[in-house]
């Protein structure tokens, strides 16, 4: 049904590989193997997508790739310590805003061809509920942990405005699945990679800022990883689906 979602099974393979690759050297503490995997597993999503399109590109995938590159330089920027986690942070907050982007230039695509014809506004408002109750949760939760005097103020606003955009991605594309019409199982991908992605960096933030998990670099990672490809998969039916429409 949908062409730009057609990647070959090699290159799915490959990527299952890359994420294995990485959980294995994460699990087993390969310090010098683990960056090289971390950025590998990655730059394969990132080919995956292209595949997946035929590397045929237009402004829908060039916001989807932007935002799989910025997660990478994310990636990078956090095997560092000290200074360069915020560095990190930002590099996957600008990736999040190009995902929001993405995401409202779909919707509003799909309206103004005539694929979504109206807007749900209980669906609307339980979405900004959910998310304004998960913020300020969040907040009020890491709040004692992060922000101990003046001096972590800057940080602590960084981190809450990760957070909102971040919960908003996972509120937003709920809303965006319940204004399609019909159903097709694909399209859950969508806000089941906006959970993943949640759920990592919130057991990323758990375990840097509260207590540490057991094995909590390997869940975080891999909930990561699996977020991304499905963020990818599912931003992939909907540019399809608008673009068949429009055909």
């Amino acid at each position: 049904m949908v062409e730009t979602l057609d990647p070959p099974l090699w290159m799915t393979f490959l990527v299952f590989c890359g994420f294995l690759f990485h959980w294995t050297s994460v699990y087993f503490e390969w310090k010098q193997v683990r960056p090289f995997a971390k950025a590998l597993a990655m730059a394969l999503v990132i080919q995956w997508t292209l595949f997946a399109v035929h590397f045929q590109v237009n402004y829908f995938v060039v916001f989807l790739v932007i935002a799989q590159i910025f997660g990478l330089l994310g990636d990078i920027l956090l095997l560092f310590s000290g200074k360069w986690f915020v560095w990190g942070l930002g590099a996957f907050l600008v990736g999040h805003f190009f995902y929001l982007g993405l995401l409202a230039a779909i919707m509003t695509t799909g309206w103004h061809i005539g694929l979504i014809s109206g807007f749900s506004f209980s669906a609307a408002l339980i979405c900004f509920v959910l998310w304004a109750a998960y913020l300020l949760g969040f907040s009020r939760f890491f709040s004692p942990y992060i922000y101990k005097n003046k001096s972590d103020l800057p940080f602590w606003i960084a981190v809450i405005l990760y957070g909102a955009t971040l919960s908003f991605i996972v509120a937003s594309s709920v809303f965006s699945i319940a204004s399609l019409p019909g159903f097709d199982w694909v399209q859950i991908f969508l806000p089941i990679g906006a959970v993943l992605f949640f759920a990592s960096d919130n057991l990323l933030a758990y375990d840097r800022f509260v207590k540490k998990i057991p094995n909590g670099r390997l869940w975080v990672i891999v909930t990561y990883h699996l977020g991304q490809l499905s963020l990818a998969v599912g931003f992939l039916y909907l540019i399809g689906m608008v673009t068949e429409f429009t055909l």
